[in-house]
């Protein structure tokens, strides 16, 4: 049985209604495989579950690279809008803050002291 307007492939054998092809496995042996089919044996039953993860990882690995990319093509896409419309760089975004005189006098007035139980010599 093959569906409508499908080419058909020599030596693959159509899997149900979900257009699915087992070349060379079977169809009885495919829909104990997918089905999760308790006839499988020990080994069958590890090797369908390894199959499973394996699958799952990748669509997963497919999944983070789908909004890994996302991300990074709307920071590029923002600098380059950010350059057209103000001419700022990629490096001046998000310039540093110049420190506050009070700020600046704080960490010069402030002498670093030796921790609790340590010579003057091992602080630094």
């Amino acid at each position: 049985m093959r569906a409508r307007g499908l080419p058909s492939v020599p030596g693959a054998r159509n899997f149900g209604q979900s257009g699915r092809a087992a070349w060379g496995t079977g169809a009885a042996r495919t829909e104990a495989i997918v089905g999760r089919s308790t006839d499988l044996g020990a080994l069958g039953s590890l090797t369908a579950g390894l199959i499973a993860f394996w699958v799952q990882g990748l669509t997963l690995l497919g999944t983070g690279f789908l909004f890994s990319y996302f991300w990074n093509a709307s920071t590029a896409i923002y600098y380059l809008l950010r350059h057209d419309a103000d001419a700022t760089e990629s490096d001046k975004v998000c310039p540093e803050e110049e420190p506050s005189p009070q700020t600046a006098e704080a960490k010069t007035s402030a002498a670093p002291t030796a921790p609790a139980g340590l010579p003057e010599s091992q602080a630094e």
